[in-house]
């Protein structure tokens, strides 16, 4: 029976510190569809000794961190965050919009002509119709 990473594991932890966690013994190893902690997690660790358990730190932070990635692009996601939150239009733009929309602009116009989004465009009609 090959060994698994659970006994690698095992193995490591029962020989005491030094028995280095080599990588020579997992590249001998069938890669398991699934890895199982040991039961004495805590007494497998206190065996590592302090490089051991810098590279073990390193690689569950690094992967913890590539879990937790957004789906979407950091890129794409910060642009999409800066739509979301506008700030408000100051009085002077709200103005020239409902000015320019009284003299027959369309509203994709307007947007385009003052740096705007059609949407806040839209805002401001809409909250004169309700007045």
């Amino acid at each position: 029976m090959p060994p698994n990473q659970l006994s690698i594991f095992q193995s490591c932890s029962s020989a005491g510190p030094e028995s280095p966690w080599s990588s020579s013994v997992s590249q001998e190893t069938e890669t398991p569809s699934r890895y199982v902690l040991p039961s004495n997690l805590e007494e497998a660790i206190r065996r590592l000794d302090d490089r051991q358990l810098d590279r073990l730190m390193s690689v569950a932070l690094e992967e913890r961190a590539r879990r937790k990635q957004p789906l979407v692009p950091e890129k794409s996601q910060r642009k999409r965050n800066a739509e979301a939150v506008s700030p408000p239009l100051p009085q002077g733009k709200l103005n020239a919009v409902r000015a320019a929309f009284k003299a027959g602009v369309t509203p994709a116009r307007i947007a385009r002509e003052f740096g705007i989004s059609q949407q806040d465009v839209r805002g401001v009609l809409a909250g004169d119709a309700k007045k």
